[in-house]
């Protein structure tokens, strides 16, 4: 990593860091993981002085503080902390639907072309989709009675599919 991006990578931590800090009410990590944090960004202090002052060892500073900021930049984990309009929900809203559907549209003409993986499911549904070699949203809704029976589907993932299908208004086979 460049020096220059490492910099910038640091700016944005702390600015979210401190966005937290500000604007939530609770804290998304323990309290030592927050004494941790502290002393990191408030203070210059090395990982063997944290340690020493927690009582805890300096590799275990590390892999906390390690883990707290990957959780921090992380796109979307932490951002409802540090972003207090954030709505995970905003992406069914009717004029985020439209937006998306003239974008696919132009891109890839009609809906059984649209890939999967432009449609926002979770990560774990749509990955689930590709292994079974549904890359398409034709493919889907094809395939919509058998779902089930896709390993990682639960029922979880089979209402987000279902949400999402009557959000678009697509049209299920056999209804």
């Amino acid at each position: 990593m460049k020096l220059s991006q490492k910099r910038k990578t640091d700016e944005i931590l702390r600015a979210r860091y401190i966005a937290i800090i500000e604007n939530s009410k609770e804290k998304p990590w323990d309290d030592r993981s927050d004494k941790i944090l502290e002393a990191f960004f408030s203070t210059n202090k090395t990982y063997q002085e944290i340690a020493n002052e927690i009582g805890i060892s300096r590799a275990r500073v590390g892999q906390i503080l390690n883990l707290q900021v990957r959780r921090i930049l992380h796109p979307t984990g932490l951002k409802k902390y540090w972003e207090p309009d954030y709505n995970p929900d905003i992406i069914l809203t009717p004029e985020h639907i439209k937006k998306t559907q003239i974008k696919l549209e132009q891109q890839y003409g009609s809906i059984d072309n649209w890939p999967v993986k432009e449609i926002l499911f979770s990560p774990r549904t749509r990955n689930s989709l590709l292994r079974a070699n549904i890359t398409t949203v034709g493919e889907l809704i094809e395939r919509m009675p058998c779902l089930n029976e896709i390993k990682g589907l639960g029922g979880k993932a089979l209402s987000e599919i279902n949400s999402i299908i009557e959000a678009y208004e697509w049209k299920k086979p056999g209804y």
